[in-house]
């Protein structure tokens, strides 16, 4: 009796995450190209205990800095361990910043995704870095 009781709750609990998932499936297949789509977990943490004040000019302008991951974390991670341990040959050999920015910045391709991002939520993007 038990575990028919038990059987019955995960076939019901299976059920339930199918039927959400199709329910998921079914609104992301209906948003159209133009949407805006909020980027989830990609902004300051200060900015959660912001105040909404007033609505915004649609001609006021607003100053973005984006910043974007590093490529190849764990050979960054690998090359400051080595930077740093005394007993390394690369010890204290530096990188410059365009040594940097060319291994573990983001690529051209990376950066030029963004753009066409922001440009396509009605954004218009006046400078983009050389260290991307």
């Amino acid at each position: 009796m038990h575990r028919s009781i038990s059987s019955l709750i995960i076939i019901a609990v299976a059920a339930l995450v199918i039927i959400g998932g199709a329910v998921g499936i079914s609104f992301a297949a209906h948003a159209t190209v133009n949407q805006r789509t909020p980027i989830i977990g990609q902004t300051v943490p200060l900015l959660k205990h912001a105040q909404f004040m007033s609505a915004a000019s649609g001609q006021q302008q607003l100053d973005l800095s984006i910043g974007l991951k590093l490529r190849n974390a764990q050979e960054l991670d690998t090359l400051l361990s080595a930077m740093y341990n005394a007993k390394s040959p690369l010890y204290h050999h530096f990188l410059s910043p365009q040594q940097f920015a060319a291994e573990f910045g983001p690529t051209s391709a990376q950066q030029q995704q963004v753009v066409s991002y922001l440009q396509g939520q009605g954004i218009t993007v006046t400078h983009v870095a050389s260290n991307g």
